[in-house]
């Protein structure tokens, strides 16, 4: 099985995000505090007058569109959402996604690099016996979303012509 980090392509030249209000506190975002976050919020966005909106953004949180949502709901059952509306007040753009409150898995390899702080993964290597027979998650012990798919999942987004996507294939290792 093949896994992916899942991203936002940074070269779409898409729209910069804020969260001034805080109203989603990206600690909260895992399953044990998810109940923090409002059931719908309103992120404000900074954006020019021709926007794409691809189906996944990473910044300044991991959120997918409505056709991702129904792509992940063929693989994962239990994913539980956050519906999110992303308006610029500027040019009365507006947009929205849903925020997944994924499963967190620890699932690094000893062999995986990380800076010396312990909160950015340079290196990234999975244990395949850690992640089971998972399709969607987050690594955990990171505030930065490090979303990964495997690839049933990936390929049934490509089919969808989902672009804007930035897909980083991450070796795999089993236990000895």
């Amino acid at each position: 099985m093949d896994y992916f980090l899942l991203e936002a392509d940074e070269r779409n030249p898409i729209t910069q995000y804020f969260n001034r209000n805080q109203e989603i506190g990206i600690k909260n975002i895992n399953r044990q505090n998810a109940h923090k976050i409002p059931p719908i919020s309103l992120v404000e966005m900074y954006s020019r007058d021709e926007v794409l909106f691809p189906p996944v953004l990473s910044r300044p949180f991991f959120m997918v569109s409505k056709a991702c949502v129904e792509v992940i709901g063929m693989y994962v059952k239990n994913v539980r959402y956050r519906f999110v509306k992303l308006y610029c007040e500027d040019n009365d753009v507006t947009a929205s996604y849903f925020l997944p409150i994924l499963e967190e898995v620890a699932c690094l390899d000893d062999r995986s690099e990380l800076n010396p702080d312990k909160s950015v993964i340079m290196k990234m290597i999975l244990n395949r016996d850690l992640i089971g027979d998972r399709f969607l998650f987050r690594i955990a012990g990171f505030s930065k979303s490090y979303v990964i798919a495997r690839m049933e999942l990936i390929d049934s987004l490509l089919r969808r012509d989902m672009l804007g996507l930035k897909l980083t294939q991450v070796p795999c290792v089993t236990a000895k």
